[in-house]
């Protein structure tokens, strides 16, 4: 394989002008080895940096570098949740304030999520989070997981009339469907003969 472009070449060739190699030909250059990796070099980060306080100061060798790498604050690295770009001493910070993917739990119902879907959560999902009835009437506010059963009882909610399964189609607040029931008795009399007819 040839370590710069990755191709597949034929075994003892060099990699530089694909010329056959031999055993007797080749041979482990310690004196080149050593002089590559004296050569002088900068700290990565610089590379970068977005003004010239923002990156590391660092001059050393190339035999230092991996050294000096494991423990530059400067250099960037990859948050393993949300795949954002940060300085390694910022890391810690990001994954605690202010990476989307961190752990976060619910105020009200304590479950946990990832910080990003808490608004929605509150919004929309949270049964512990307290409402006002949507038809705004005065026994709000109250959780929205008692919602459901409160909308059975709602005196604003619309309902349908006791008598629609035989044709009235009244429709109106339950508060004022005991006042329908009295003021309609003989029409309702007059669906319920007629649907058993």
């Amino acid at each position: 394989w040839n370590r710069v472009s990755g191709a597949k070449r034929s075994p003892g060739v060099c990699p530089l002008d694909d010329e056959p190699l031999s055993e007797d030909t080749v041979f482990n250059d310690l004196f080149a080895a050593n002089e590559t990796f004296a050569i002088s070099v900068l700290c990565s980060s610089k590379r970068y940096s977005t003004s010239e306080h923002d990156w590391c100061q660092w001059r050393g060798t190339l035999k230092e570098y991996k050294e000096h790498e494991a423990t530059c604050g400067y250099i960037r690295v990859t948050c393993p949740e949300c795949l954002v770009e940060v300085k390694g001493e910022d890391l810690s910070a990001h994954k605690c304030m202010s990476c989307p993917l961190r752990l976060a739990q619910c105020s009200n119902c304590k479950r946990e999520m990832a910080w990003k879907d808490i608004k929605s959560h509150l919004q929309e999902d949270c049964l512990e989070v307290i409402v006002s009835c949507p038809n705004g009437c005065s026994n709000s506010p109250l959780p929205r997981k008692d919602l459901r059963a409160h909308s059975m009882t709602c005196p604003l909610q619309i309902v349908n009339c006791h008598y629609s399964i035989s044709g009235c189609e009244y429709k109106g607040r339950r508060q004022e469907l005991r006042r329908h029931h009295d003021n309609s008795l003989q029409y309702h009399l007059q669906l319920v003969d007629m649907k058993a007819q």
